[in-house]
Parts: structure tokens; C-alpha cells; sequence
């Protein structure tokens, strides 16, 4: 991991780019990134399956979102993440945006829900969103493990030395819950309810069983008990907007650790996977 000059942000901590030998992480800048990622997901609207935002028309509707959940809040950070060298396996109808050294821009990734007494942070944004001409490929890893290794480390290492780092997921995203698993992550659980989706989004719309849990109650039915149950999900979900299960996997500090130093090791995997790939 290259460290470089810290760049001025809301964030809680001190924000620099992010570099391995193949990918590089920038802090997200509006008029910069926001443009292209809207172009990108006007071809791809399938990367916004699993964010709780998106897709957009124009680059303001986007921004919107930014400067209300994550530019402004200082629990969370955007960074643009760029392929160095590499341009992909093909980019649809989207032209790919380069920066003045040559490197395509290749997706957003970033922290949030950080804490900074408690001394935790989570990779996310609903989604690490790589393009589909950067998928399938080493990116993902060096993306993902630049942001582990700035996290977990000690400072004495160029790191913020955090004791937790998370991961949450949509609990039907299978693909994303393998990909934290496979950076070292371990599951923990699955957080019910977590988030209520806007109505576009694929998510659990509220019903709720019969006593037995052999069926879901139905207003059609005509019964009284099946009134009173539409009558409780009126009042939790006034516009029955679908909700959330999240699955939460987690690095802790000891898991991080070397082995030689009784801990889990996690940051050596972390190190080799991004060094074969």
C-alpha cells in the first residue's frame, strides 16, 4: 500500500489516495467521478440491484444522494477506485473515464457506520460497485484489500490500527457475501429487518404468519385474524415499502493479527491474495 498526501473530507480520519501496483483508490470528488458513474450505470443498471440507491437519470439526481448520505456524513467515506494500466474486458455503451496518468476509472468503494472511540468502520455502500468490465478479475481484491489493510493496520504500519471491520450485505447477495468470506471475513449473522428499500428495490415486503407460521395471512380470507394482522403491518409499514436482511461479517483486530503472534492471520491472506493476482 502506497501512502500518499492526505486529502481534506468530512471523514473521522485522515483521507489519502490508496494505491497497490494494479489499482489505485482516490477520495470520491462530484464533478469528477459522479458523471461517469451515472453514464455507467445508464448501461448497467444491474450494478444498483443491491444499493439501496439508484440507478439515475442525471448526474444531480446522484448527487442528491451524495451530499445527504455520504459526502456530508462524517461516519462515512467515498473513494473512486482506478484500474492501473488494465482497461477491462470491455466497457457497453459507456465510455470509460481516464485520469491524467492514464488509469480507467473502474467503480466506487468506500467506508461507513464508522465509529471513531469505539475504534470500528465498514466496507460498503450497500455494494462494492466494480463496473462488469472490471468483474470477474483481480480488481475486486486489490480494492477491497487496500481498504483492509488502511483500516486494520497500525498506524506504526500507515494504518488507522481499528479493532473492527465489517462487512454488510443484502442477505440474498450471495455473490457479495463469498467475495468478504474470501477477503477474510467471517459471517456472523443475519440482522433481520435491517433497512426499509425504496419501491423499485427487490427486498422482503411485510406479511405476517398465522400462528401455526404455516401460512401468511391474507386480508382476502375475510377472517378477523386475518384483518388484525393487516391491520399491524398498515401501521409498521404505512406504504409497505419492502425491507431488508442483512448479512454481517466482521475482521477483528486478533483475527487480523500474524499467527506467530497468536492472532488469526487474516492480513497475511489478505497480502497474498493481492500479490497473485
Amino acid at each position: 500500500m502506497t501512502v500518499q498526501k492526505t486529502s481534506s473530507t468530512n471523514f473521522h480520519f485522515p483521507v489519502r489516495p490508496l494505491e497497490s501496483d494494479r489499482v489505485l483508490l482516490v477520495p470520491f470528488d462530484f464533478p469528477t467521478h459522479g458523471p461517469p458513474f451515472v453514464q455507467v450505470g445508464k448501461s448497467h443498471p444491474e450494478i444498483f440491484d443491491y444499493l439501496p440507491w439508484g440507478p439515475f437519470d442525471a448526474p444531480d439526481e446522484f448527487e442528491a444522494v451524495y451530499n445527504t448520505r455520504i459526502g456530508s456524513v462524517p461516519s462515512s467515506q467515498l473513494y473512486a477506485s482506478y484500474s492501473k494500466g488494465w482497461r477491462g474486458n470491455g466497457h457497453g455503451n459507456a465510455e470509460p473515464h481516464l485520469d491524467e496518468h492514464g488509469n480507467t476509472f473502474a467503480g466506487i468503494i468506500g467506508y461507513l457506520n464508522t465509529d471513531k472511540e469505539h475504534g470500528i468502520s465498514e466496507i460498503g455502500f450497500g455494494q462494492v460497485v466494480t463496473f462488469p468490465a472490471f468483474q470477474k478479475s483481480h480488481f475486486t481484491t486489490h480494492a477491497v484489500g487496500l481498504l483492509e489493510l488502511y483500516a486494520m493496520d497500525l498506524p506504526s504500519r500507515g494504518g488507522l490500527g481499528l479493532r473492527r471491520l465489517q462487512w454488510q450485505a443484502h442477505a440474498d447477495n450471495a455473490r457479495s457475501v463469498k467475495a468478504a468470506e474470501r477477503m477474510g471475513f467471517q459471517f456472523e449473522g443475519i440482522l433481520r429487518w435491517a433497512r426499509v428499500l425504496p419501491e423499485n428495490k427487490s427486498g422482503h415486503v411485510p406479511t405476517l404468519k398465522s400462528s401455526s407460521g404455516s401460512s401468511n395471512l391474507e386480508s382476502s380470507s375475510g377472517s378477523e385474524q386475518a384483518e388484525a394482522a393487516d391491520e399491524v403491518v398498515s401501521e409498521l409499514f404505512a406504504k409497505k415499502r419492502p425491507g431488508r436482511h442483512s448479512a454481517l461479517l466482521a475482521i477483528c483486530w486478533d483475527d487480523w493479527v500474524d499467527e506467530n503472534l497468536g492472532g488469526g492471520g487474516v492480513r497475511k491472506k489478505v497480502v497474498e491474495l493481492m500479490e497473485r493476482q
